[in-house]
């Protein structure tokens, strides 16, 4: 598929052409707006670096669309199934498969030790994340002094919101109860005075 702006050179670039790629999205405002945030980011940086000259801004004073909020709770059905994938990835681990016909694939694990295993902590913060609707930062960073267990409460000094209590269901309780107490960081990371990174492997 040819790129729509991909052959314009940086500073030939116009307001008009931006726009009409944007229109092109109006199916999908959402996808249309992150085009018209990452052209003015790509443009920021073109400043910056001398590549344009200042005050370049082909995407400034097109209009965003509105955006409708997208959310989607899971069902019971899917709160199982993600329940029973984490234990399995905890305990035994979930297998996985690739393809055999790459070049790379004679050098990876044999079958029976294809299986991705995760930390009871890396369990514990997904569980956390479903379970308070906390963001990641938020649980990833979460301390045990800001946990108050008999209360059920978690006291948030510095979310992205500002301060905030978050009350803990009952489930979200038991996931903190069951924890130990190895690090300041209700989820450690591979040094127990630091918090856990990411998640993406988990």
């Amino acid at each position: 598929m040819k790129p729509a702006i991909g052959t314009t050179k940086a500073d030939k670039l116009t307001r008009q052409q931006v726009g009409k790629l944007h229109s092109s999205l109006s199916g999908t405002p959402f996808q249309a707006n992150r085009v018209l945030a990452v052209v003015g980011s790509m443009y920021a940086f073109a400043v910056r670096a001398g590549v344009v000259a200042d005050g370049t801004k082909p995407g400034a004073g097109i209009d965003k669309y509105r955006e409708t909020r997208r959310e989607r709770f899971l069902n019971g059905e899917e709160l199982e199934r993600l329940g029973t994938a984490i234990r399995e990835a905890e305990t035994s681990g979930i297998s996985w498969t690739v393809d055999a016909s790459k070049s790379t694939a004679k050098h990876l694990p044999k079958v029976a030790n294809r299986r991705t295993k995760i930390s009871l902590s890396a369990g514990a913060a997904v569980r956390l994340l479903l379970f308070t609707g906390c963001r990641l930062r938020e649980i990833l960073n979460l301390r045990w002094e800001y946990v108050d267990l008999e209360r059920g409460l978690l006291f948030l000094p510095d979310s992205k919101s500002g301060r905030k209590t978050v009350i803990l269901n009952a489930p979200a309780l038991s996931v903190l109860s069951g924890l130990e107490r190895t690090s300041a960081f209700v989820v450690p990371g591979d040094k127990p005075e630091s918090p856990r990174a990411d998640l993406k492997r988990p």
